[in-house]
């Protein structure tokens, strides 16, 4: 039977070994037609498994394979985190760094029996399946769980399956961090309330809408001894929640401030938490009594970073009450009021030198025209470092500093400000008459004259400043004058400004002229597009 197969043969395309041929007809003669079919596909699996472990044998000599099992876990892991969706937007599970599984059979096997690779789970309400996988190959460590949703959940039905995934691993859970809006939220709070979370470290909860319920002052049962930072976003909680207690980090931003009778507790949950290392308040301080020498300080000894951002007012009632360390990085934002920086800067306060002196990074923002107005009829004292020559307050620690919308402070003014700020690196003038601030930074340092002493801000090497995409030619030509005017100064004085970000969507046609007015002093160029703060005119 070397020639012609047999009619009920079955033939074979293309060029095969006869004798391999024979040797599968001879197997399958006799059969049933189902049975000759089992019998293939049982001889083809067995092949496959073959070629898989040859093809193991061969990727054994590839040089990655000769690394050690421990450092391709390491770079597995840091793939897993850092492949992540960037934004809150996008809600898809993180999954993208699978990719990795279905390089080789080797890799799979690794990822699959490395249950840590599975921790951080990002709950998809549209499709749960990649949720399961994850806590299943997770096993039985820590959790990161994240819900993100901005559409809401569906129905009653998904509600509750969500609820009884979180329920169901919040003695696992690790960081757990939620963003919903106030209805789903609530019930899923309210799922969680008797709950304990006995390794729980991180707990960041926002909510996407108003809500003035509390449900988070109760959560888990206050079982959580290891609660080391909370992040809270528009969500009421209580200043003596036990939440609060052993925290290393703490972020808390609110639509609308507390009432008066909860700045006893504010102020006490501060001083209960001598463990802050890192602060941030952004309207969240309930109004303080004005005027009023704290009777106790708030000491946090170990704080490296605090940002609060608040009107001026605010800020002013509620930095005497701290009491900080030098090596503190301090962030303020401080939105003018109409009723002026003076009052966060007393000129007879001596109490705010020791905190003030430790900022770094300050932004001082008008928020309306209105202010505008208000700022017209009294420019000299609104100004935000008005009262700073009249203080024992010092800013030489001062690196940062942000303007934005002040419109009428004078030439004076800004030099007043420059001439104190010998630390200075970065200075952004957004939304303002930028002429004033340019031409102070050709200015020396008040000693007596104004030609007296160095140039002012001897260490400012970037400066920002604004563009807006609708201004004419006329107007932003001269603009880019005075910047090369002030470039040129400060090159020949020896304190060159080498960088330049311009804010706001320049016009193609003026991207040159940035180019051709500054190139000769600047070596760094960039343009903010997406920077430009939004002024009602």
């Amino acid at each position: 039977m070397t020639g012609t197969p047999h009619p009920s043969q079955p033939t074979f395309p293309g060029r095969r070994d006869p004798s391999e041929q024979e040797r599968v007809y001879h197997a399958i003669v006799g059969l049933s037609q189902q049975a000759a079919l089992e019998y293939l596909i049982a001889q083809e699996q067995e092949h496959l498994k073959q070629v898989a472990i040859l093809r193991s044998a061969r990727n054994s000599f590839n040089p990655i394979h000769r690394l050690p099992i421990e450092v391709v876990l390491e770079i597995f892991s840091i793939v897993a985190e850092t492949w992540y969706p960037r934004t809150v937007e996008d809600v898809r599970p993180s999954v993208c760094w699978l990719a990795l599984t279905h390089v080789c059979h080797y890799w799979r096997e690794l990822a699959l029996n490395t249950p840590t690779l599975w921790t951080t789970i990002d709950v998809d309400l549209r499709d749960l399946r990649w949720t399961r996988a994850f806590l299943e190959r997770s096993q039985n460590t820590s959790l990161d769980l994240r819900i993100v949703s901005h559409e809401g959940v569906s129905d009653k039905s998904h509600q509750d399956l969500l609820a009884s995934i979180v329920s169901g691993t919040t003695h696992r859970l690790g960081k757990f961090k939620v963003f919903l809006n106030s209805n789903d939220l609530r019930k899923l709070l309210l799922s969680l309330e008797n709950l304990s979370a006995p390794q729980l470290e991180s707990l960041e909860i926002l909510c996407s809408t108003s809500w003035r319920g509390d449900l988070v002052s109760t959560l888990f049962g206050n079982q959580v001894p290891h609660l080391r930072s909370l992040i809270l976003d528009t969500v009421t909680v209580s200043w003596d929640s036990p939440l609060f207690k052993n925290l290393t980090y703490l972020s808390i931003a609110q639509e609308s401030r507390g009432s008066p009778e909860t700045s006893t507790q504010f102020l006490e949950c501060l001083r209960n938490s001598p463990l802050l290392e890192g602060l941030r308040l952004t309207y969240a301080i309930p109004p303080l009594p004005q005027h009023t020498e704290p009777t106790r300080r708030i000491d946090l000894p170990r704080l490296r970073s605090f940002f609060l951002s608040d009107e001026d007012t605010n800020i002013g009632q509620f930095l005497p009450h701290l009491s900080i360390p030098g090596t503190c990085n301090i962030r303020f934002l401080a939105e003018k009021t109409g009723v002026g920086f003076e009052v966060a800067i007393p000129p007879d306060c001596h109490t705010l030198g020791p905190t003030l002196s430790t900022i770094r990074w300050l932004q001082y923002k008008y928020t309306s025209s209105e202010d505008t107005i208000l700022l017209r009829e009294r420019p000299s004292t609104t100004h935000i470092f008005s009262n700073i020559g009249k203080t024992n307050v010092s800013f030489h620690n001062l690196e940062m500093l942000s303007v934005v919308n002040n419109r009428t402070s004078s030439i004076e003014d800004w030099h007043d400000v420059f001439s104190g700020l010998p630390g200075l690196t970065s200075l952004e003038i957004r939304n303002c008459f930028e002429k004033n601030p340019l031409s102070a930074l050709r200015l020396r340092s008040r000693g007596g004259s104004l030609e007296s002493g160095e140039v002012v801000c001897p260490r400012l090497h970037t400066f920002a400043g604004t563009v807006h995409p609708n201004a004419p030619a006329n107007i932003i030509l001269p603009l880019l004058e005075s910047w090369k005017s002030c470039f040129t100064y400060r090159a020949s004085e020896g304190s060159a400004l080498t960088n330049l970000r311009v804010l706001g969507k320049v016009r193609p046609e003026l991207v040159s002229r940035c180019y051709e007015f500054c190139a000769e002093f600047v070596s760094a160029v960039s343009f903010a597009a997406n920077e430009l703060p939004v002024v009602e005119e």
